[in-house]
């Protein structure tokens, strides 16, 4: 019975495949300072300390060891003067894109009329790729 079984694990259809690939290209993301006017944020005075700096370039790294390290250089922002907006625009920078790739291997073999086996392998995040984006950031320019 048992060899019986075994030959018909061996004797079963090859090993199928199935899986999805996802690529969500670069999220937009606006960078701005969120403390008061008293904190040093809230350039314009109007109460509501989402305010954007002055941006002298919108180069940003692209490398993904950038953002650990930092996706902007030192002095790429400054502090607008007081009572007025600074000159960013929103969306100009990007965060990394989101790559995911899902595999699953299997093989069906019938045991009996009425009893099945299947040998299921399912990868996730095949290749390991991390998610890099900046979900909420705060800081001061000074």
């Amino acid at each position: 019975m048992a060899s019986q079984m075994a030959s018909q694990v061996q004797d079963g259809e090859q090993f199928k495949n199935s899986g999805t690939s996802i690529y969500q290209s670069e999220y937009p993301f606006t960078v701005f300072t969120g403390p008061s006017f008293a904190g040093g944020g809230d350039y314009n005075a109007d109460g509501d300390n989402y305010d954007f700096a002055n941006v002298s370039s919108y180069h940003q790294a692209t490398l993904r060891s950038a953002y650990v390290t930092g996706i902007f250089t030192a002095g790429q922002f400054t502090a607008p003067t007081p009572g007025t907006n600074g000159n960013e625009k929103s969306n100009q920078f990007r965060n990394a894109p989101f790559v995911q790739s899902n595999v699953t291997l299997y093989k069906d073999t019938r045991l009996t009329e009425r009893l099945n086996l299947q040998f299921r392998f399912e990868f996730y995040n095949l290749f390991q790729t991390a998610t890099l984006t900046i979900t909420r950031a705060r800081g001061i320019c000074r």
